[in-house]
This record gives structure tokens, C-alpha cells and sequence, in this order.
């Protein structure tokens, strides 16, 4: 039986490439919607990485608490988390979709136009 620590970081390793599949993904159904623009891309990857650092800080302010509270694994908890993110996932072509039609993105200078 491999070591419980192996399978953690195997998990943690595929966890990260979904999460740049997704955002790989993200870009293009953007890129799609929206045109082959500098505002898209920027927009997408500031995005991307502030919810990387939000999700961190947060985290680590309510892990331990929360943990102690449901005596629940903080890796149950991250578990569940990733769930939601393959969930929301799905509600991205929607949203995007949705944003199309939105009149403050030509307020902001955005050209709607596809390439």
C-alpha cells in the first residue's frame, strides 16, 4: 500500500493540473465570447490569481477552527471545495454567454466583436 503522504501529493499535483486545464478552457470559451483581446486575458489570469490567494488566505484563517469545530479532516473539507469547483465548472459557458450581452463592457472600452 503506497504511503498515505504519496497519495496526498498525487492528488494535490492532479488538483493543480485541473486547475490550469480549467483556466485554459476559461480562456478560450472567453476568447470565443468576447474576442481575441488584451483586456480578456488580463481580466481572466488577475481573476485566476487573486482567487488563488484569496483561497489561501481564507483557508488558513478558517481551517483550523472549522476542522476542530465538525471533527472533520481539513483534506475532507479541501475535498469538498475542489467538488464545488468542478460543479461551478460547468456554469462557466452560461455566464459567459450571459456577459455577452452586457452593455458595461463596451462602457469599458471592450470591443464585443469576434475575431
Amino acid at each position: 500500500m503506497p504511503n498515505l503522504r504519496v497519495i496526498l501529493f498525487l492528488l494535490f499535483v492532479a488538483s493543480g493540473f485541473c486547475s490550469l486545464v480549467y483556466q485554459v478552457v476559461r480562456l478560450r470559451l472567453a476568447f470565443a465570447a468576447f474576442g481575441i483581446i488584451t483586456p480578456v486575458l488580463s481580466v481572466l489570469l488577475s481573476v485566476f490569481m487573486l482567487g488563488l490567494a484569496l483561497g489561501s488566505w481564507v483557508a488558513g484563517q478558517v481551517v483550523e477552527p472549522l476542522a476542530a469545530r465538525t471533527k472533520l479532516s481539513p483534506a475532507s473539507g479541501y475535498a469538498f471545495v475542489e467538488l464545488g469547483i468542478g460543479v461551478g465548472a460547468f456554469a462557466v459557458p452560461a455566464a459567459f454567454t450571459w456577459g455577452e450581452g452586457l452593455s458595461f463592457y463596451q462602457a469599458l472600452g471592450l470591443s464585443l466583436h469576434r475575431v
